[in-house]
């Protein structure tokens, strides 16, 4: 069996992940609830509080992209502690997120300059608040210009949004939340101990909750990884399919809560990050349910690779597209659902092409920063050794 298809399950349920999010701005913009019909309504295919069928809600994917993530980074480290590799992957982490942030607002901001933006013109014909609000570009002060997004693309990581493609405000929390990951893989990694283990997490944990819950569950995941490396922790069909469902189900909620309670200035904050936690749980049970469903063998599957490769391109380039070819398309042809299937044949085949080029440029990218570092550290010990042969020197 090839060694590399033992995280094929998880490759592909992070493209499915990233597909999703893909189908859930598409109905934000163009099958808004008020617009479908009634047995669309009736199905959760449209977005609108308070259910939403799990595979096309988009933040609940979202915590899904984030336990990924906090699983694959500290795979390695929670074994034994290696303070060394801890550091190096800390220092990685920011270039590594860069150059498809930076695809993710340069994009935007050049379809801008030849006018090839139409959400604002479609907007009102589809009723879509998403489109109009989220959709295109929004700046706060100056008007859009390519250095403008090359300087967005690093201010974002700060800020927490970004005027140029509004998907990006999870960059800032994509970095912070590794970054406790790692923290907190340094910290838990050696031999098992439950109880230490547990109560270091849920403090790392609540620490991060003050940033964002996205930010806690990546910690919450760093216990589950120690806890399944190097484990026979398998599940039956049966066993795996019941976690599975009830994390979709648990994944269907959409803003539970009232929104009254949610814009109130004293508990607000705690309703968004209990919303977002009730989110993580349910990611967190999909996770386990694909990654532990007992198989006699695992196969091989190139395609759920290449999916979970173009995955963070699609998530960053779907919107800029969704904005001007999509929107063009039912701009040109007027809204109706013919106009509407064509806008997302052509959002599909567009955002794969533009996903293809971009994740190659960022495979080159990590590839490039690999071996930079792999540079760095091999100098540093070259130097250590003929520090160590002259202080043994007779």
């Amino acid at each position: 069996m090839n060694k590399s298809a033992r995280y094929d399950d998880l490759e592909l349920l992070r493209g499915i992940a990233a597909l999703a999010v893909v189908v859930y701005h598409f109905l934000q913009a163009f099958l808004p609830h008020h617009k479908a019909l009634p047995l669309v309504a009736a199905l959760g295919l449209t977005v609108e509080r308070p259910f939403l069928l799990a595979p096309v809600n988009g933040p609940f994917m979202v915590t899904i992209f984030f336990v990924l993530s906090s699983y694959a980074l500290t795979l390695k480290l929670v074994e034994k502690r290696a303070p060394g590799a801890v550091l190096t992957a800390i220092t990685k982490r920011f270039p590594r997120l860069l150059p498809l942030t930076l695809i993710g607002t340069v994009i935007p901001a050049a379809l801008f300059a030849i006018g090839w933006l139409f959400n604002d013109e479609v907007a009102p014909l589809t009723g879509s608040e998403w489109l109009r609000l989220h959709g295109g570009i929004h700046p706060s002060e100056n008007a859009p210009w390519i250095a403008g997004a090359l300087f967005d693309s690093v201010q974002l990581f700060d800020r927490g949004w970004s005027p140029y493609n509004s998907v990006l405000w999870t960059m800032r929390y994509e970095l912070l939340g590794s970054l406790a990951a790692l923290f907190t893989a340094l910290v838990i990694a050696g031999p098992r101990k439950p109880l230490l283990d547990l109560a270091i997490t849920v403090l790392l944990a609540m620490a991060a909750l003050k940033v964002h819950a996205l930010c806690a569950i990546c910690v919450a995941t760093v216990l589950l990884t120690k806890y399944l490396r190097n484990s026979n922790v398998t599940f039956a069909p049966r066993r795996a399919m019941v976690l599975i469902v009830c994390g979709l189900l648990i994944g269907s909620t959409y803003k539970p809560f009232p929104e009254s309670m949610a814009m109130d200035p004293d508990i607000g904050h705690h309703v968004i990050r209990m919303d977002w936690l009730i989110h993580g749980v349910g990611g967190i049970m999909i996770f386990l349910g694909v990654h532990c469903w007992r198989r006699a063998s695992v196969p091989d599957w190139p395609a759920a690779r290449l999916l979970g490769r173009l995955s963070f391109a699609v998530y960053v380039l779907h919107v800029p597209v969704i904005s001007s070819l999509a929107s063009g398309i039912v701009y040109w042809l007027g809204y109706g659902w013919l106009s509407v299937i064509v806008a997302g044949l052509a959002t599909a085949a567009a955002t794969g092409a533009l996903a293809l080029v971009a994740s190659g440029f960022d495979l080159w990218w990590v590839g490039r920063l690999n071996w930079a570092v792999r540079s760095v550290v091999s100098r540093q010990a070259a130097h250590r050794g003929l520090q160590a042969r002259g202080t043994d020197a007779p």
